[in-house]
């Protein structure tokens, strides 16, 4: 938490990249992995040298044995600006996880990344893993969140068409 709150600091921001991947508590790799996919959200950082750093800790952590730490990588790369190769290497990353984690909680969450980085280009899949009926909605909320976040008419469309009704 301590490094976290130095987000100027490269020394602070190489030790939580360290972390992500080298700490034997889940529970540090799991923090370490939000606070630099936090420190990466910056659109002002996308371009400098250490991103490219953060957005392989933050892939690698998509690997992690643990599922809160995998679950922490795709919500983390969710918030990244990115482009070209290292985009397109998120992207289909992403489409990878939510289609085959063991968890779906993380699937969930690497759908809803997905469809915050590729916006429209997301729906084919999102409508695809919406459509079935999964215990707690743990994969139609977080991509429910998602959808409404782009905004877009055919993402509110979605939306509707999947959003929870309440009963009276």
């Amino acid at each position: 938490d301590l490094l976290a709150q130095r987000p100027a600091d490269q020394a602070a921001l190489i030790a939580l990249t360290g972390s992500t991947r080298n700490d034997k508590f889940w529970a540090v790799r799991a923090r370490a992995v939000d606070a630099i996919g936090i420190w990466g959200s910056d659109p002002g950082r996308a371009t400098i040298a250490p991103m490219r750093n953060v957005t392989t800790a933050l892939m690698a952590a998509t690997r992690d044995p643990d599922t809160r730490v995998r679950q922490e990588g795709v919500t983390a790369l969710g918030r990244l600006t990115l482009s070209g190769t290292t985009a397109r290497d998120v992207n289909i990353r992403l489409r990878e996880i939510a289609r085959m984690d063991p968890s779906l909680f993380v699937r969930g969450a690497a759908l809803a990344s997905d469809i915050l980085l590729e916006k429209n280009v997301a729906l084919p899949l999102a409508k695809q893993m919406m459509a079935s009926e999964v215990w707690q909605n743990v994969i139609r909320t977080p991509a429910i969140n998602a959808l409404k976040a782009v905004g877009t008419l055919e993402a509110l469309q979605l939306v509707q068409q999947y959003a929870p009704t309440a009963h009276q």
